[in-house]
């Protein structure tokens, strides 16, 4: 269909109703070139703009910028139910924290964290490695009852052995959030690929910040408290995360999480 401009200047800007269940995602093509741009649920995109004189051309944006904020929102947001999206990335964050809420251990799980996460999100996103979703659902959740439990009965120092398992259990979470963002990017190849991947780890990377310094905020008054509130914390961790994983095995679609 074809539309006159409208004299003056204006723009083309799409409006994406907040009671929607997923992203709006639009693929854009310019000759042999293409792109991904992206907005949230209540969002909006400018595609064109208008001068006053009449000239009609494209917005040009980062690529990236709607994929960090989709990255932040796929950990943090809330789907249209209500729901945390990336629960169970949080409590295993949270499960690191509760470990040892010192900076020195802190950091140095949270960079082998992020470093195997991003590996595997983008051997997955690049469909270089394809898991089945659900047993990778199934691993992720097993991941957060095995954080719990470790904090509770390993009384051992921080130290090589649980940087290890802290990588390879990074490694299955990207491989978790690959999954979902191959589909949204199966239109693109090559470097086609390295805005959405890199705004959308990005954006998982400063939703991981905000947890820990959120946990951190809550930590500091209740100081005195801080051995009881990393035993119940990942007790609860624990409970949780086994009880999610016996729902998912054998109770599928059980309203308990």
């Amino acid at each position: 269909m074809l539309i006159d401009p409208l004299p003056g200047a204006g723009e083309l800007r799409i409006h994406w109703a907040g009671e929607q269940e997923t992203e709006l995602i639009i693929l854009i093509e310019e000759g042999e070139d293409a792109s991904v741009i992206s907005t949230l649920p209540g969002g909006s995109l400018v595609l064109l703009k208008q001068e006053g004189s009449g000239e009609v051309a494209p917005v040009k944006k980062p690529v990236s910028s709607g994929w960090i904020q989709s990255g932040f929102h796929h950990v943090v947001g809330l789907d249209h139910k209500g729901n945390i999206l990336g629960l169970d990335h949080i409590l295993f964050i949270l499960g690191l924290f509760l470990f040892s809420p010192r900076w020195k251990p802190l950091l140095a799980q949270s960079l082998a964290f992020t470093v195997a996460h991003s590996i595997s999100l983008a051997l997955s996103a690049l469909s270089i490695i394809q898991v089945s979703g659900r047993w990778m659902d199934h691993l992720v959740i097993l991941s957060i009852a095995w954080v719990g439990v470790e904090n509770l009965l390993v009384r051992r120092e921080f130290g090589k052995a649980r940087l290890g398992f802290v990588f390879g259990f990074g490694l299955l979470h990207g491989l978790g959030f690959g999954s979902g963002l191959q589909e949204k990017l199966k239109s693109l190849s090559g470097l086609q690929l390295a805005g959405p991947l890199l705004g959308f780890n990005v954006g998982v990377e400063l939703a991981q910040v905000a947890i820990f310094a959120a946990a951190f905020l809550l930590m500091r008054p209740l100081g005195r408290y801080e051995l009881q509130l990393r035993t119940y914390g990942s007790a609860l961790i624990a409970v949780i995360g086994i009880t999610w994983s016996v729902q998912r095995i054998f109770f599928p679609g059980s309203p308990l999480f």
